[in-house]
C-alpha cells in the first residue's frame, strides 16, 4: 500500500498518515526484523486547553523487542542476557510559534554535544533527536522526541491565538535496569539507532477539535 504524507486538520478524522524511508515501503508488517507498534497521542493540547485532540502515532520496533500498549504509553522491551531496557513511548499535541523551526525545539529539548547525541535528523518540516543523559548512579538513559508541524493554525474552527500554530510531540525515554551491566555498544550500535528509526519514519492519525 503506498504512504501518503499529509498533516492533521481540526475536527476532521485523518486517514492512516505515513513517511516513507529506506528499507521500510510496502506492507511494514510483513518485515521479519520490524514491526510497526502504536502508542496513543494525549488529549490535551500542551499550551492550548481550548481544544483537544486524539488519535495515535505507529513507530517501528524490532519485532523481537516486546511491547505493550496502553491507554496513555507504548511500553517495549529491549532485552538481551546482561542488559534490559525499558523504552517508553508517548505522544501529545504542543502550541507553539507558528513556523517554528522543528530542529531547534528537539534540540533546546534535548540538550547534549559530541558523543552524548545518538542520532538526529530531519524529514521535511520536522525533525527527530536522540540523546544519552548524563547520571550519576551508573544507569544508562535515553532521550529523544520528534516535532512535527500539523496544519492547525489560527480560524474559525480551531479558536487558535494568532501566531500559534499545533505541533505534534513524540517522546521517548529508554532506561535499563539497576543491576544491568550494559556496554556502550548497547545503547550507541543497536538502542539509539533503532530508536532514531522509528522516529524517523513514525506515521500518525487523529484529529484536533474543539473541547
Amino acid at each position: 500500500m503506498p504512504h501518503v504524507r499529509t498533516t492533521l486538520t481540526s475536527a476532521a478524522a485523518i486517514a492512516a498518515v505515513g513517511l516513507a524511508g529506506a528499507g521500510v515501503t510496502g506492507a511494514l508488517g510483513a518485515s521479519s526484523t520490524q514491526s510497526p507498534r502504536s502508542a496513543p497521542i494525549s488529549a490535551t493540547v500542551d499550551g492550548f486547553a481550548a481544544v483537544k485532540g486524539q488519535g495515535s502515532v505507529r513507530l517501528i520496533f524490532p519485532t523481537r523487542w516486546t511491547a505493550k500498549a496502553s491507554k496513555t504509553a507504548l511500553t517495549v522491551t529491549k532485552a538481551s542476557d546482561t542488559c534490559t531496557y525499558t523504552v517508553t513511548a508517548k505522544a501529545d499535541f504542543v502550541l507553539v510559534d507558528r513556523g517554528a523551526d522543528a530542529q531547534a525545539l528537539v534540540q533546546a529539548a534535548t540538550p547534549g554535544t559530541g558523543p552524548y547525541v545518538l542520532d538526529a535528523g530531519t524529514r521535511g518540516t520536522s525533525a527527530w533527536r536522540v540523546v544519552r543523559r548524563p547520571r550519576t548512579d551508573g544507569r544508562t538513559e535515553l532521550q529523544a522526541m520528534r516535532i512535527t508541524p500539523t496544519g492547525v493554525t489560527a480560524g474559525r474552527q480551531t479558536p487558535t491565538p494568532a501566531g500559534k500554530q499545533v505541533y505534534l510531540r513524540t517522546t521517548v525515554r529508554a532506561l535499563d535496569r539497576p543491576s544491568d551491566e550494559c556496554h556502550t555498544g548497547t545503547y550507541r550500535e543497536s538502542l539509539g539507532p533503532a530508536i532514531g528509526d522509528a522516529l524517523a519514519t513514525q506515521t500518525y492519525q487523529g484529529f484536533i477539535q474543539k473541547r
